[in-house]
């Protein structure tokens, strides 16, 4: 084909159309595919598989008590008290409304992890089996509480009458609900959104077996 032919000025003209096409696609804001969008605005904090991390797992099964709507609107609008912020500035009304009905879809391949994977996440402390069992400290047991430190993930025990830190330590990340007690008040359990539990020992300080129930 020769340069300034009649099919070469042809072929020249199709070409700059179908870039004035995509252009004009693209001002128009056509939509993005939901998957697209939740691995750009979305993986980084729930995970690529939307079982969790730094926020919620995002599966039919963990949302069934929250309703589409209800998505959309944490999606545009954020969370209070959260670190879910809001995405109406980079998102229109209809990626977001997409991007929640996604949400909803069962993740493929289904996630498993089966007992044989839990017992094998297990870890423990060595020696802590031998540790007393009493407490170390001479606060009243009745009256030590924790603070949980959500901006850089650690937890202070602290005794309630003195308002002094008895032991500090690093938690796993993004602890999701409230710490539960042993009968006995000597160890605390905390679950976390990236599916770990795990067991510490508040008389004496380590952390005793953790493991990824899922």
């Amino acid at each position: 084909m020769k340069p300034g032919g009649p099919w070469w000025q042809f072929a020249l003209a199709a070409g700059m159309l179908a870039i004035a096409a995509d252009m004009a696609r693209a001002q128009a804001g056509v939509p993005a595919e939901p998957a697209a969008l939740y691995s750009e605005h979305c993986v980084a904090c729930h995970g690529e598989q939307r079982l969790g991390g730094m926020g919620p797992a995002l599966l039919p099964e963990s949302l069934q008590r929250v309703k589409p709507a209800e998505a959309g609107a944490v999606i545009g609008k954020g969370r209070a008290a959260t670190q879910m912020p809001g995405f109406a500035d980079k998102l229109s009304a209809e990626q977001i409304a997409a991007l929640s009905k996604w949400i909803y879809t069962p993740v493929t391949p289904a996630p498993t992890w089966n007992e044989a994977q839990i017992r094998a996440s297990r870890t423990e402390v060595d020696g802590a089996a031998a540790l007393p069992a009493r407490p170390v400290w001479k606060a009243d047991p009745m009256n030590v509480f924790l603070v949980v430190e959500g901006g850089d993930h650690h937890v202070s025990v602290v005794d309630g009458d003195r308002f002094e830190v008895i032991h500090r330590f690093a938690s796993r990340f993004a602890l999701h609900g409230g710490p539960k007690f042993s009968p006995d008040g000597r160890f605390v359990y905390f679950g976390s959104r990236d599916g770990w539990i795990t067991k510490y020992d508040l008389w004496n300080g380590p952390w005793w077996p953790r493991c990824a129930p899922g």
